[in-house]
């Protein structure tokens, strides 16, 4: 799909969004907010109108049934609290590589989630961001600043900085 002809009116039948405006016309985005399709997989654009989406906002996906895989551009740089919470369908989270921060609770339960690569820029991940994930096999991490712990409660597979096989092969708490 050719995300980048979609019309404003084309993507609220899709996404629910937000715009923020910053102090200045440049520091103004768009955040996504829910989601109101049932496609199994789902491409978050760069861009709705002429605001560059870089957030995914609190329980913006919380719940959801349908979702097997998320594609994330290079332009999201949060994700926010349960904002995939409970997606139990959810397999697959492709980052793009400016994600500064995941919060609170973001992947908590998403049981059939297998895999995902922490993108190079990451610095915080809060408590409980995969708890639940009982599938979770793999996580591949950069350099994490900061670790909360608790993040892989109930991760079955043994996966998480503080308990994986290769934890020394992590690089966290720097």
């Amino acid at each position: 799909m050719d995300l980048s002809n979609m019309s404003v009116s084309d993507w609220r039948k899709i996404f629910k969004f937000k715009y923020v405006n910053g102090p200045k016309p440049r520091d103004s985005y768009a955040a996504i907010t829910g989601y109101k399709d049932t496609s199994a997989v789902v491409e978050i654009p760069e861009r709705i109108g002429n605001a560059t989406v870089i957030e995914i906002s609190e329980n913006a996906f919380k719940d959801n049934k349908f979702v097997k895989r998320i594609i994330l551009p290079e332009t999201i740089n949060r994700i926010f609290e349960s904002a995939f919470e409970n997606c139990t369908k959810l397999q697959d989270v492709v980052c793009g590589d400016q994600i500064e921060e995941i919060r609170w609770k973001a992947f908590k339960n998403c049981t059939a989630l297998k895999t995902i690569s922490l993108p190079s820029k990451i610095i915080q991940l809060s408590f409980a961001t995969f708890e639940g994930c009982i599938n979770l096999e793999s996580v591949t991490f950069p350099q994490i600043y900061s670790y909360s712990g608790g993040d892989f409660e109930g991760c079955s597979r043994g996966t998480g900085p503080d308990r994986h096989p290769l934890r020394n092969h992590f690089g966290y708490g720097h």
